[in-house]
């Protein structure tokens, strides 16, 4: 499973690209929507020598942006600003082809893709729905339906030391959950046999992410519960 942190109808852009349908943006960016009941979509191309692309995406205060970037130059790297103009993940940045990225407020993101040899790339963007207690609660859930060979990720926030119980019900026996530490480090994956009732120590303070697939289409609840510690 792909961490470290848009269906419509396609558009071409110059260059070649094939995204998410939306519009062009300030300065030359182009916005990428993410759709009803979706979570994530990939934009890909093709840059000349000392080219640039820029894309800019809609996001809440508190979300997780995972990246995940493809390209055929070394010199290919993208870049993350928040609304207010502060960078979040720069062209020095050493994580480039997998990167979680913690979104700090609500408004509107650019992204840009630049290289100094030519060459093609595809940037996978994820942005997870967190999964979020009421005030002074220690449980949550979510629930959905699934096509088949679908998925869904979710985010939590835990202190190390926690300890999570997960409940998982579902009605196709294809339906699986894993668990993903901060530091992408896996916890719980769709080979492990339990899969309904599960309680998994979290070794680190941070935001873990928890996805939801499956082969079959599926109904699905995923019940989390973390006691205060």
């Amino acid at each position: 499973m792909r961490t470290t942190i848009l269906t419509a109808a396609t558009t071409l852009l110059a260059g070649g690209a094939v995204l998410g349908a939306g519009t062009a943006h300030a300065a030359g960016a182009t916005e990428i929507h993410v759709a009803p009941g979706s979570t994530s979509a990939d934009v890909s191309g093709r840059l000349d020598a000392d080219g640039e692309r820029g894309y800019t995406f809609d996001a809440r205060a508190g979300q997780t942006a995972a990246v995940h970037f493809t390209h055929s130059s070394p010199t290919e790297r993208w870049t993350l600003v928040a609304p207010d103009g502060s960078p979040l993940h720069t062209a020095r940045t050493e994580q480039q082809d997998d990167a979680t990225v913690r979104l700090p407020s609500s408004g509107t993101y650019r992204l840009d893709i630049a290289t100094t040899d030519a060459g093609s790339y595809t940037l996978d963007l994820v942005l997870p729905v967190a999964i979020r207690f009421a005030a002074g609660g220690t449980s949550g859930a979510v629930s959905g339906q699934l096509a088949a060979g679908g998925s869904r990720p979710y985010t939590f926030d835990a202190r190390a030391g926690q300890t999570a119980t997960v409940r998982f019900t579902h009605g196709s026996p294809t339906a699986r959950w894993t668990l993903v530490g901060p530091d992408g480090s896996p916890l719980h994956t769709a080979q492990t046999e339990q899969q309904d009732v599960v309680v998994v120590r979290l070794p680190s303070s941070g935001t873990y992410r928890v996805d939801v697939q499956t082969g079959a289409a599926t109904s699905y609840r995923l019940a989390l519960s973390i006691p205060a510690s």
